[in-house]
């Protein structure tokens, strides 16, 4: 997916899910948490791209980091 369809589906998700509770701000925490694994772009102004190509979608596209990133966004 490209960033627009990943910021799309998160409003959506984001939406459905606590449309009722957030109203409006829901759009915005689904679009914002469905871009957090893809945080690892900013890696990329200081690696080369065969580095980058093989790090994009690594550690932040784990459970692992989804487990750790849950509580902050909870917030």
């Amino acid at each position: 997916m490209d960033t627009l369809t990943h910021i799309a589906l998160g409003a959506c998700l984001g939406e459905s899910f606590a449309g009722k509770k957030l109203g409006k701000k829901a759009l915005l925490w689904g679009a914002l948490a469905q871009s957090v694994p893809d945080i690892d772009f900013i890696a990329a102004t200081w690696t080369s791209t065969s580095e980058n190509l093989l790090a994009h979608r690594g550690f932040t596209h784990s459970f692992l980091f989804a487990a750790l990133i849950t509580p902050l966004l909870a917030l």
